[in-house]
């Protein structure tokens, strides 16, 4: 995935990262005194905020995927219409044995 998308690769990267700190700080959390437990909850929410938008990235690159992947297939299938009838003459061909006749 490094090398055909490094785009998605990276921001999968960063999930992963930011998914790890936000578990250690949260362990941080649970173990520091009453006085600590603001400023470690401040970093935890920022940490929270960070992995929300590369969350927000990451479903918006599927988004852009799929969006192409839907293009293609419409593509397909409009030039698939088109050819209807030489797809379909191509197949009765090759079920019928028609052509065998016709090879060297």
């Amino acid at each position: 995935m490094k090398t055909r998308d490094p785009e998605l690769y990276k921001v999968i990267q960063a999930d992963h990262n930011l998914e790890r700190q936000t578990h250690d700080q949260a362990e941080q959390y649970r173990r520091v005194s009453k006085d600590e437990k603001a400023q470690v909850k401040e970093k935890l929410i920022e940490i929270v905020e960070k992995h929300f938008e590369v969350r927000q990235q990451l479903r918006s690159l599927e988004v852009k995927r799929i969006e192409q992947q839907l293009k293609l297939l419409r593509d397909k299938v409009d030039l698939r219409a088109k050819n209807r009838k030489e797809i379909v003459e191509k197949r009765i061909i090759e079920l019928t044995g028609a052509d065998e006749g016709e090879r060297f």
